[in-house]
């Protein structure tokens, strides 16, 4: 397997609502978890919203946060 520099944008492929989190994730409860599909790869990436989201939605990186990608509309 090789690292190897993508895109940071995609679309929406599926999400949830969590509304009651492990402890280490209480504080940003609830938020949304989002499986993006990469536009220029055949990855798909779970991320965290920062916004609402519908299938399909073209979504980008936002920001990196504690090690996990935080997304946005």
């Amino acid at each position: 397997m090789q690292e190897q520099e993508v895109s940071s944008k995609g679309s929406v492929y599926s999400y949830t609502d969590i509304h009651i989190a492990p402890a280490e994730f209480a504080h940003l409860a609830p938020y949304t978890v989002v499986l993006v599909q990469l536009d220029e790869a055949k990855v798909k990436v779970t991320v965290r919203m920062n916004s609402e989201v519908s299938i399909g939605d073209a979504v980008d990186l936002d920001h990196v946060e504690n090690g996990a990608y935080v997304y946005t509309k």
